[in-house]
């Protein structure tokens, strides 16, 4: 539009020049006002072919082009703030794929914002930031994290603002850094080795190292101790026989630990794989078996891996960052009281290290909008989660604990923290803490444990089928029915999940594809389709898009209606054909068709272009008039072709006095005396 000069008339800016004198005009006023009338009518109709057709009929009724575009304005202006929330939400959506480059991820995501602001949608620093921490590996945000405090440290001196795109480059740089370590890593620990072998799994093999492959981490060895009887590990791995040896050198002051131990003691066989050793307690099998912490040569800062780092470079970076951290200070109070509660985890008389460096950069995840499921259960030893989102305050454990259930799967839990579960409470929701939770994302449901919230001073009672849970001020905190399984078990469905949209039968029928509205009716009654509920009071109306789409030509009528000429020159059927591929001599590849009605006698006129149609009239009408074939032509019927409706050509009509007589657009059957002389033309030009 604006390259064809059309956009003063959308905006307004070009409006329509007015006479000083509205009753006289002049002729200026007059040539002006109707070339404004001409360039308004070419903005209508570019607008047009960018319209939909549905559209386009709709905005005939508007007479300029400047109404049309508000309209279309207002119409779309809400769907295009639709349209914004939309590539915003994706934008903060936007994560990097594991083993994915990094490098690519940030320039990308820093190209995706500068089109967002193109297009009018504005990314706020806060979630600019919080975009990067959360859509880079964990372990190059704990870097990242580390680089803005160091920032926002300076800018408290220099006053200078922090910009993203150098933290951007620091990343990168970082990124780059890690994988070349580790390349050089891998290098160097190939050389020498047979098929493979490297000295990170030598290295897996020892419970005394906590560097191993991560390849190897989580492999089950296929021997069996001969000390515990157990399989997954070696005599010499196994820690239930470390335990007894570290407790018969404690009993014992004479000195004699060797002998303590040498009746249960076992030739060593070899290792082949990694030590991680979980102790299995036999004696409780109802849920969750309580589970001792072992010593686990993993080091788990966070709760998804790294894809770019195995944990021998990670311990290293890990030092660099801890120091990087007392560097800038002290970490908060707040920091430290997270999980607390009456009773602090029991690990061998020890508490379990937590990282609160790694806690202090936790960046908020995504609302999940799966459904909560809870199960209340006796013979669980500790809360347990595998939703993080649902924790008020979250730590990453330094050391995972494990947890055996009664089928002896091995759950891991990675990190500790306070969570809110949301209880039914007779006729209302109400919601308790669980202090001390763990986080372990291989669980299905969270588990509450009664015993737990018994030793924090909740009273329960179990009876006619509920669970009664009252807090220890005596208030009622939940009333949990029990369900067909015997089982004490809350699901919250998100609200996302059970709204029904309310939609009008008439949006329904469109979103389905324009089918018929009883049809669209009985899917929802039948419950065929879900989420929408059809809106009562909606009026039913006529679809415009299905009149048009489903529009068929009607047959036309073959015996002629009107009366016939009854003599020369009272109609003349005309019609213009081409243009031909091949040329004449002259270059002629049109032809135009006389034919009377009354006499059915037609005269053929060869043309180079259409418009010297009129030519060709004027010499037909001349030559029937100067042969006293007739004193004039009273109809001329023709097609609506923009040879015939020229403004010449309808000057010359109105001064000699002809009528003309034009077809219904598309219509070519109610010219037929023309069109099927055509054809006959044509069949004997072929033939010859």
């Amino acid at each position: 539009m604006t390259l064809a000069g059309r956009w003063g008339y959308l905006d307004g800016s070009n409006a329509r020049p007015v006479p000083k004198d509205p009753d006289n005009p002049t002729d200026t006023e007059k040539s002006e006002g109707k070339q404004w009338v001409r360039d308004d009518t070419i903005a209508q109709c570019l607008l047009s072919q960018q319209l939909p057709d549905e559209l386009a009929m709709d905005m005939e009724k508007y007479p300029t082009v400047k109404e049309q575009w508000d309209v279309i304005s207002v119409l779309f202006a809400a769907k295009s703030e639709y349209a914004k929330t939309d590539l915003h939400q994706a934008f903060l959506n936007m994560r990097c794929p594991k083993g994915g480059d990094v490098r690519e991820f940030l320039t990308t995501l820093r190209k995706k914002r500068h089109e967002l602001k193109a297009a009018g949608v504005t990314v706020t620093e806060p979630e600019y930031e919080s975009t990067i921490l959360q859509g880079i590996p964990d372990t190059l945000a704990v870097y990242a994290a580390q680089t803005l405090s160091t920032l926002c440290l300076a800018t408290k001196y220099t006053g200078k603002a922090i910009d993203m795109s150098d933290v951007i480059d620091s990343v990168c740089e970082e990124a780059d850094h890690v994988k070349m370590r580790r390349a050089l890593k891998e290098q160097t620990t190939s050389k020498g080795k047979r098929g493979g072998q490297t000295d990170e799994a030598l290295v897996a093999s020892s419970s005394s190292d906590r560097r191993y492959n991560n390849n190897n981490a989580n492999k089950r060895h296929k021997g069996k101790c001969h000390h515990c009887q157990k399989e997954g590990h070696w005599a010499q791995e196994c820690c239930t026989k470390k335990r007894e040896e570290a407790a018969a050198a404690a009993s014992n002051q004479s000195g004699q630990t060797a002998q303590a131990t040498s009746g249960s003691s076992k030739p060593e066989n070899k290792p082949v794989g990694s030590a991680n050793a979980v102790f299995n307690d036999d004696s409780d099998s109802d849920g969750f078996c309580a589970a001792k912490e072992e010593e686990v040569i993993a080091r788990d800062i966070c709760a998804d891996p790294d894809p770019y780092l195995d944990d021998s470079d990670l311990e290293d970076d890990w030092d660099d960052v801890q120091a990087d951290v007392e560097s800038i200070g002290e970490q908060p109070d707040e920091l430290e009281s997270i999980g607390d509660g009456p009773d602090e985890l029991d690990n061998e008389g020890e508490d379990p290290d937590i990282e609160e460096t790694a806690a202090a950069i936790i960046a908020p995840a995504d609302v999940d909008s799966t459904p909560r499921t809870e199960v209340y259960d006796s013979g669980a030893s500790r809360h347990i989660s595998p939703y993080k989102d649902d924790f008020m305050s979250y730590t990453p454990l330094s050391t995972p604990l494990y947890f055996n259930a009664a089928s002896q799967h091995k759950f891991p839990a990675i990190g500790m923290g306070t969570l809110i579960v949301q209880t039914p409470n007779h006729s209302r929701e109400s919601s308790l803490a669980l202090f001390r939770a763990l986080y372990a994302p291989s669980v299905t449901n969270t588990l509450v444990s009664l015993g737990a919230l018994d030793e924090e001073g909740f009273m329960t009672l179990i009876g006619n089928g509920r669970l009664r849970i009252t807090s220890p001020r005596g208030d009622s905190v939940a009333e949990i029915p029990r369900n067909a399984r015997r089982l004490y078990k809350v699901i919250h469905i998100p609200e996302s999940a059970n709204a029904a949209e309310l939609v009008s039968a008439m949006e329904l029928h469109r979103r389905l594809g324009h089918i018929s509205v009883a049809s669209a009716r009985k899917l929802v009654q039948s419950g065929a389709v879900k989420g929408i509920k059809l809106d009562p009071n909606a009026p039913e109306m006529d679809c415009k898009a299905c009149i048009y789409a489903r529009a068929t030509r009607v047959l036309m009528s073959k015996p002629r209606i009107s009366v016939p000429a009854q003599s020369f020159g009272d109609e003349v059927h005309t019609d213009v054909w081409g243009p031909a591929s091949t040329s004449t001599v002259k270059g002629q590849r049109y032809f135009v068709t006389f034919t009377d009605d009354a006499t059915h006698y037609t005269v053929v006129y060869l043309l180079k272009t259409k418009d010297q149609v009129l030519k060709s009239y004027k010499s037909y009408e001349a030559w029937a008039i100067a042969q006293q074939h007739c004193t004039g032509i009273k109809v001329l019927r023709s097609d609506r072709g923009g040879e015939y409706l020229s403004k010449a050509f309808d000057e010359h009509l109105a001064a000699v006095g002809t009528a003309r007589r034009l077809t219904t657009h598309d219509t070519p059957q109610l010219n037929g005396v023309a069109k099927r002389l055509n054809q006959t033309l044509l069949k004997h030009v072929r033939a010859l």
